[in-house]
């Protein structure tokens, strides 16, 4: 019976902290101006079972911005197709130095390079 109880405990723990890895399969640009898509192809990995908020934010030097954010239930590889529009009304004021970053629960990590985000004309 303790070996059972302690079993089930174990399998709670490994669920609750169940978690995927994110990485892009685009290359992104050096360099991108204001009124352009940086097209994403994202990859989702899970270990074991995904069941969890993933969100991706812009960080610029000028500021965060919230990009994407989606509740997912995973238990097999995903690859999402995104397109992030960039202008004033979606990024607000950010550019320059850029990166794209992955947000599971309390943990942040870079999944992009650094590219430039300029609001010079073309």
């Amino acid at each position: 019976m303790k070996k059972i109880f302690l079993l089930t405990i174990a399998t709670l723990f490994l669920i609750s902290f169940a978690s995927a890895s994110i990485s892009l399969e685009t290359d992104l640009n050096p360099l991108y101006n204001l009124q352009d898509k940086i097209e994403l192809n994202l990859q989702i990995n899970p270990e074991i079972e995904f069941n969890n908020f993933l969100t991706l934010t812009l960080d610029c030097p000028t500021g965060e911005v919230e990009i994407y954010k989606e509740y997912l239930f995973l238990t097999e590889n995903l690859t999402k197709k995104l397109v992030i529009p960039l202008v004033k009304e979606f990024i607000g004021d950010n550019k320059g130095s850029c990166q794209i970053k992955s947000k599971i629960e309390n943990s942040s990590t870079a999944i992009s390079k650094k590219f430039t985000i300029s609001d010079k004309s073309k």
